[in-house]
């Protein structure tokens, strides 16, 4: 919900269109089917009849006056299409040009009984009750190098509620300065009690980009100024095969494309980290 609505918010406009018909209850189990639908509406300066037809294209944006002015790389609605079916709904839009947007959304979801009161013992739940994926793993750092706001907070509660910890950086550049307060630099290594077990880099960001600060930390590592071989997987919307070859050439160590399922995520991070104590 946080990256839909996220996306919405950031462009500040949001349904294709869809029947009244697809908001009803499944007549075979309507006791627990629910239909959510969230609207956003703005009266910013709309969109023509061309460029409503662009805005659900991967890697298109509405026009260059969006790129200028917002950024990104096109993908976030495409996205946002993909979350909204894969949970049985639909996204779309009503807009004019000069009067404003209406984004909508809705998903399909379940009634359950309420939970039960919460009891103390529950703070103390013991981990082997837990998920493979939700095992704590108190002791596990990882640095989130993401540019979008939006995708790097979700990432970031995401692996925060799994027990890890979690330092984040706007960009490639920022991620090379973290790296030089931590043990990792040889001028600390002695002296600093950060660490970092695992980096999940970006691929495109501004100021310096994931290909370009995996080379410097792999330099780093050969000149010897940084001690530790640190994994790092690329973080990427783009899963052609030589995008995949690039970044792994460039010194990461995997490779996993947006939009990615956390399960799959945790697999990834487990074969770099088993080596540190939970």
């Amino acid at each position: 919900m946080e990256e839909l609505l996220g996306v919405e918010f950031t462009v500040s406009h949001i349904p294709h269109d869809y029947s009244q018909e697809s908001l009803e209850d499944d007549p075979a189990s309507a006791a627990k089917i629910v239909y959510l639908h969230f609207a956003v509406t703005d009266t910013g300066t709309g969109l023509t009849k061309e460029e409503k037809s662009k805005l659900f294209t991967r890697f298109s944006q509405a026009s260059a006056r969006t790129y200028n002015e917002y950024g990104g790389s096109g993908l976030g609605l495409c996205i946002s299409q993909q979350l909204c079916e894969m949970q049985g709904g639909r996204i779309g839009l009503a807009s004019e040009p000069d009067v404003g947007s209406t984004f909508a959304f809705f998903v399909k979801a379940y009634r359950t009984n309420p939970p039960p009161p919460p009891k103390s013992i529950l703070l103390r739940q013991n981990s082997a009750s837990l998920s493979a994926d939700q095992t704590p793993k108190t002791r596990i750092s990882i640095l989130v190098v993401e540019d979008n706001a939006v995708n790097q907070r979700l990432l970031q509660m995401q692996l925060v509620k799994r027990g890890y910890q979690v330092v984040v950086a706007d960009n490639g550049q920022e991620a090379l300065d973290f790296i030089q307060t931590t043990r990792h630099w040889s001028a600390l290594r002695s002296s600093s009690d950060r660490v970092i077990d695992l980096i999940l880099m970006d691929v495109e960001m501004p100021v310096l980009d994931g290909l370009s600060a995996t080379r410097k930390i792999r330099e780093y590592e050969q000149q010897g100024l940084i001690c530790d071989h640190i994994p790092i997987i690329a973080v990427s919307a783009n899963a052609r095969a030589e995008q995949t070859a690039q970044a792994i050439a460039s010194g990461m160590d995997d490779t996993i494309t947006k939009p990615f399922r956390m399960v799959d995520l945790i697999k990834k991070l487990d074969v770099f980290t088993a080596l540190v104590a939970p």
